[in-house]
Formats: structure tokens, C-alpha cells, sequence
């Protein structure tokens, strides 16, 4: 979460356009000075003196939601992102980040809608397919994520960690060279991968290609993958 959430952050951050009451943007202005700082708390309070004064202000709501995602209180931060989307039903990072907050309270049904509701208003919106893929692969809906994965890829075809995820969900449902596919191309995105040769190494070891597999392990290995000589000693001596 805290991954999209960043990124979502920041562009409000630097492209927010502020409120025409001054001393909201004041407090405002503090806010975002705290939340750069990572004093999350600082952040909220200042952005709680410019709601006060500005009930409307949006972008101060977007940033107190995310500060209170960030301090834990995943309820408060969808109070705000739902006073966003009830100024303005446009707002579709409202509706990622809400579905966010969601997912951190179990509500999966609901994190999904809203992620819809992003890509309907929206529906090129990479942030919303990339939450909606990892959500259905928690959920183990395998095929479902890698549909969104694949959209994913269309949308950014130079980010590794799609690739891993979707291979793995291939992995899940037994689609093993097509996982293997996936890994190879994090890889050559990313050749400090641990995690992707780590599994492709393991995928190897599925399909009978023993000498490919521990050699993917021993590289996972010296990339700092905890688990790869574990894995070495039980199926490569």
C-alpha cells in the first residue's frame, strides 16, 4: 500500500492547487512541510486548522487521509478520502487510496469497488489496476490478477515487479513456463532481482530443470535472498 500511497502523495504535494483562503493554505503549506519530514502527526493537526477554516479545502483532506494512513488509523484516513470524493466524484485517486485504506481493514469487497470506480472514471489508470491486481492475488483470485497485470504491463512495460507478480500468479495456477517468462524479463529489467531468481529458480526445480534452478538459487542467494540456500541444501545436493 504505502508503495502507491507515496507515490500519490507527492503529486499532491508539489501539484495542489491551493485554497483561496490564505490562511488555510497557511496551515496548509505547514502540513505539507511536516508530511515531507514524516511527522505525520504535525501533519494532521495543521491540516485539521485548514478544514477548519476551509471545509472545502481537497487537497488538505487528501493529505490528512494520508498521514492517518500512515500513523495506522486506516478508518479516519477513509473518512477523508470519502470527504474528497463527496466534494468531487472525479477524484479518482480518492478512490485508490480509499480502497487502500480498506484493504488495511479487511474490507476487500469494498477496496475492490472502489478501484472500479477509479477505472471507470479513469480507465487507463495505472495506480488502480496495479491495487486491484495485488488485492485479487491476495485474495487468490489468480487469473483475475493477472488480467490486471496484464493491463498493468501495457500501461508501464519497463516495471520488474509487475512481471514478478504476474509470473508468480502463473506459478499459482500452474502455468509454470509462462511464470518463468514473467521471471526472465524482471530480471532483465531489474538483474538485481533476489526474489525473481529466487522463484524462477524454484520454478526450474518444478519442471525437472535441476542445473537452471540452483543456479538461479545460488544467484538469489548472493543477492541477499534469505531463503535461497535453505533451499539449496534440500534440493540441490
Amino acid at each position: 500500500m504505502r508503495t502507491i500511497a507515496s507515490a500519490i502523495l507527492l503529486c499532491h504535494l508539489f501539484a495542489s492547487s491551493f485554497s483561496p483562503a490564505q490562511n488555510a493554505e497557511g496551515f496548509y503549506l505547514l502540513a505539507q512541510l511536516k508530511a515531507n519530514e514524516e511527522d505525520y502527526k504535525g501533519a494532521i493537526e495543521e491540516c485539521n486548522s485548514a478544514v477548519e477554516l476551509n471545509s472545502k479545502y481537497i487537497d488538505a483532506y487528501y493529505l490528512r487521509g494520508l498521514a492517518k494512513s500512515f500513523t495506522g488509523n486506516y478508518r479516519g484516513a477513509i473518512e477523508d478520502y470519502s470527504k474528497v470524493i463527496e466534494l468531487d466524484q472525479g477524484e479518482k485517486d480518492a478512490f485508490v487510496l480509499r480502497g487502500l485504506a480498506k484493504q488495511e481493514i479487511y474490507d476487500y469487497t469494498g477496496a475492490i469497488a472502489d478501484y472500479n470506480a477509479a477505472l471507470w472514471i479513469a480507465p487507463s489508470f495505472y495506480d488502480a489496476y496495479e491495487a486491484r491486481a495485488g488485492l485479487k492475488f491476495h485474495l487468490e483470485d489468480y487469473r483475475g490478477a493477472i488480467e490486471d497485470y496484464n493491463k498493468v504491463a501495457k500501461l508501464n512495460p519497463e516495471n520488474s515487479t509487475t512481471y514478478y507478480w504476474r509470473g508468480s500468479a502463473y506459478s499459482q495456477i500452474g502455468k509454470l513456463r509462462k511464470a518463468i517468462k514473467d521471471y526472465t524479463k524482471a530480471i532483465s529489467i531489474n538483474p538485481h532481482y533476489g526474489s525473481a531468481y529466487y522463484s524462477r529458480g524454484l520454478t526450474y526445480l518444478m519442471i525437472g530443470s535441476k542445473n537452471k534452478g540452483c543456479l538461479d538459487l545460488s544467484k538469489a542467494g548472493e543477492l541477499g535472498e534469505s531463503n535461497a540456500y535453505g533451499a539449496i541444501r534440500q534440493f540441490c545436493n
